[in-house]
Order: structure tokens, then C-alpha cells, then sequence
């Protein structure tokens, strides 16, 4: 039997770039019948995803897609099934949708609305969602909300629920997945969803105690799903969280942290300093962004300096003295 030759113009004219075009088409090849599998994904997009996502080795990148394929075809259908529903009577669970341009389902805001057990624990007590409306993107990428400072890292230890978190998680990844994947073959492009962090409430010995239940609840996307997101964004981090740029470009005297509601309102700004990635650009962007205090830029940092009790090293005024002291003091040991 003649082997399956690509066509590198429909390739191209589906959206993936000229130069990894003929990468994509040998993906294509090395898969050969397992493209052709109800529900398989064979569009050149999320082939695309694939090859980016193992370094452009051919190889790899078809051993990622079989074992995806696998593992989705026995995990996906009882996550969506149990995590929420298809607003389209025509969808279901590993189908073509999403070729069409086409994604319909929802996760269940309403924990109570699972037909299970083990959905109504993943979604109560879960932190992972994507916003079904409100701002988005400059390119219409999916926004995803990801609460990890509301989740109690140390009850789901102890009540052994990452499983049901483990399932939420797999059905919020797929929604990303498939709503990005419809948006590339519509728009001809590949599109990635752009991720929110909220780390408000963090606790952040307790996450670090039990830091294995939060990697293997995370673990899955970085197996099975390629290339779903473009840039990462974190809102209300602790102090410690950010860069050492950021920490130099941002006085903390004259900042605090923003909420998420109120970020939402200019999301569209914030989320277009991620929108810089091409071909090239595989790792996302990350930043961490806070929200200066109203009120006059000079002498805000100074003032609240110079307020500080003497306890905690007092203000700038005694910075010379005190340093002085210790530089005398470490002669003094020296001798």
C-alpha cells in the first residue's frame, strides 16, 4: 500500500506556519492510521501542538499523541460527563466539534448539578475554570482562571480527594484543549489560552507540606495536553513571589495587590503584554502584577520608611549609623 503523503499547501493554508510545515506533514505520516480514528486529533493545529511541544523531534512528538490519545479516551468522557454538560444537543465527548469551529460545553458553576459523587467534589472543592464570558484577549484566546490560593491544599490530603480534584482538572484542561483547538481551525491559526493565577488566601507552608497532591493534580497537562497555553498571569501574589526585576521596578511601600475582580475590568491591557509570542516562542510568559496606591509618586516610600517603630530598624535616617555599627562590629570579631 502507497504511503500517505502530505499536502505541505494544506498544511499551510490550515494555519501552520510555512517553516514547520513539513514537520507537521511527517507527524502526519509517522501516525498514519491512528489519524483516522473518531475523535482523533488530526487537525494540522493541534498536530502542530505535538511537534512544539517534544522540540520539533518527530519521534517523540508521536509517542506524546498516542499516549494523549489513549489516556484521554479512557479519562475525558467521565470528566466532562460528571464536571459539567454540552450546551449543543449535537456534541459529545471526543467528536469532531471543535474541526467545525465548534465547542459547546460548560463546566457546572453549581456543584450540586454533577450526577455523581466524585464530580461534585472535584467541582466543590476544585480551583481551575475558564471564563465563559466577560473580557477576553486582544485575539479572542481562551482566558483560563486558575484559584490556587482558595484551594485547601492541606483538607484535600487529608480527606484523600485528589482524585476528584485529579478528574476536574482533566475536564477543565480538555474544555481548554478543544475550545482553543475550534478557535485555530476557524480562525486558521493555532490559538492558546492565556491562564490567570489567583493566589489570594495562599497558604504557603501548607502548600509546600503537601506539595506532592498539588504536582500530581497538575501533572496531567504537562503529559497530555500540548501547547494549551500561551502566557500566564499571576494576580494577588504573597511578597517573595515576585522577580527581582519586579521587585526593583515596584517600591512595595507605594503598592498592594490587586483583586481579581478588579483586574478583570482591564484584563484586555494586562493580557496584551503576553500576546508577543511567534513561532519561536515556545515557554510562556509569566508576570506578576500589582496595582500601585493613589496618591503622590515622591515621598511615599520615604515617609512610611521613616514611620516604621525603632524595633523594626527604624527609619532611613539611622541607615548610616546602623551600618557603620555592623561594619565595625564584623572588625571587631575580625580582631
Amino acid at each position: 500500500m502507497a504511503s500517505f503523503q502530505p499536502n505541505l499547501k494544506d498544511l499551510e493554508a490550515a494555519g501552520v506556519p510555512a517553516a514547520e510545515t513539513q514537520l507537521v506533514g511527517d507527524l502526519q505520516t509517522t501516525l498514519g492510521a491512528d489519524l483516522a480514528k473518531p475523535g482523533a486529533l488530526a487537525d494540522p493545529t493541534t498536530l502542530l501542538r505535538f511537534v512544539r511541544a517534544r522540540e520539533k523531534k518527530i519521534d517523540a512528538a508521536a509517542a506524546m499523541w498516542r499516549a494523549s490519545d489513549a489516556w484521554r479516551r479512557g479519562h475525558v468522557p467521565r470528566a466532562l460527563r460528571d464536571c459539567g454538560a454540552f450546551c449543543d444537543a449535537r456534541d459529545a465527548a471526543l467528536d469532531d466539534a471543535p474541526v467545525e469551529g465548534r465547542w459547546s460545553w460548560t463546566q457546572h458553576a453549581d456543584a450540586s448539578k454533577s450526577p455523581s459523587p466524585r464530580g461534585r467534589l472535584g467541582l466543590a472543592h476544585g480551583h481551575a475554570t475558564r471564563l465563559g464570558e466577560g473580557p477576553l484577549s486582544a485575539d479572542g484566546a481562551p482566558l483560563l482562571v486558575w484559584r490556587l490560593g482558595a484551594m485547601d491544599v492541606e483538607g484535600v490530603a487529608r480527606e484523600d480527594l485528589a482524585d476528584a480534584l485529579l478528574m476536574r482538572q482533566v475536564a477543565h484542561l480538555e474544555d481548554a484543549l478543544q475550545c482553543a483547538r475550534a478557535l485555530s481551525c476557524a480562525q486558521k491559526r493555532m490559538v492558546r489560552s492565556r491562564v490567570i493565577i489567583d493566589l489570594k488566601g495562599l497558604a504557603i507552608w501548607a502548600t509546600l507540606r503537601n506539595l506532592g497532591v498539588v504536582k500530581r493534580i497538575m501533572a496531567v497537562g504537562k503529559a497530555y495536553y500540548p501547547e494549551v497555553t500561551a502566557s500566564v498571569t499571576i494576580v494577588n501574589a504573597p511578597f517573595g513571589f515576585e522577580t527581582r526585576r519586579a521587585r526593583a521596578a515596584t517600591d512595595r511601600s507605594r503598592a498592594k495587590r490587586y483583586d481579581l475582580c478588579v483586574f478583570a475590568q482591564a484584563l484586555a491591557r494586562d493580557i496584551a503584554l503576553h500576546e508577543r509570542h511567534d513561532a519561536g516562542q515556545d515557554q510562556p510568559r509569566r508576570r506578576v502584577v500589582r496595582e500601585r496606591v493613589a496618591g503622590p509618586r515622591q515621598g511615599v516610600g520615604r515617609d512610611r520608611a521613616a514611620e516604621m517603630p525603632r524595633r523594626h530598624g527604624g527609619g532611613p535616617a539611622d541607615a548610616p549609623a546602623r551600618a557603620r555599627g555592623r561594619r565595625q562590629g564584623a572588625r571587631g570579631r575580625r580582631a
